[in-house]
């Protein structure tokens, strides 16, 4: 899998490692949810990113945003320009994502539980959910996980810092052990 990493999996680097990799499946950088935009919440430069698949392979598009209505307005929106598969980012902690979303969505659970629900009614592919262990606490990730079954989120891609950690100390895979 080439997990999604803003600035990263660009549909560039997403062809070489298509090519020269074969993963099972790539990601999309997230693509930012804005309610008030005009023209609906995703850019439409980013919806030509929405597409099932990349080289054969599936390609999953993700979504960060804080309002559950506008998440599911760009879902329904990637859903029709191609995608097959969406992920929502409850993980990036750029800015600790002031707005609501990305890993801020960690310290908002009952939006989460709600937007996850919704998503799934709408989504007709794969759903799938970027998380962090935690907002501050890397055992929050255990109880948000019966959270996510219950939503029917297909499956989880796991950075086992904080939000709080960023990109700082050293991720600990003994949070992803626990989980698998």
């Amino acid at each position: 899998m080439l997990a999604p990493m803003q600035s990263v999996t660009n549909r560039a680097l997403r062809s070489l490692f298509a090519k020269w990799a074969r993963p099972d499946v790539l990601f999309t950088e997230f693509m930012r949810v804005k309610p008030s935009r005009i023209g609906g919440p995703l850019n439409p430069k980013d919806l030509r990113e929405a597409r099932g698949e990349e080289h054969g392979i599936p390609l999953v598009f993700q979504l960060i945003g804080g309002d559950p209505a506008a998440v599911v307005d760009a879902a329904r929106a990637a859903q029709r320009a191609g995608a097959a598969h969406l992920n929502l980012n409850v993980g990036c902690p750029f800015g600790r994502m002031g707005a609501g979303s990305g890993g801020n969505l960690l310290r908002r659970t009952p939006v989460l539980e709600a937007m996850l629900a919704a998503l799934r009614a709408e989504v007709t592919g794969s759903l799938s959910v970027k998380v962090r262990a935690g907002y501050d606490d890397p055992e929050q990730l255990f109880s948000l996980l019966p959270l996510f079954e219950a939503a029917g989120v297909d499956f989880l891609v796991l950075h086992p810092r904080t939000v709080a950690q960023a990109y700082d100390g050293e991720a600990d895979h003994r949070i992803t052990a626990r989980v698998v």
